[in-house]
């Protein structure tokens, strides 16, 4: 597996869980994507 494809899956995992633990939309923007 390459690099750049675990990195991103290790990216994808964060936000997903970042998404799935916030109840607050703007909350999880901010957290997820700063």
């Amino acid at each position: 597996m390459s690099t750049e494809i675990l990195t991103t899956q290790i990216g994808a995992g964060k936000r997903l869980m970042c998404c799935l633990w916030s109840k607050n939309l703007l909350f999880m923007l901010i957290v997820c994507y700063a």
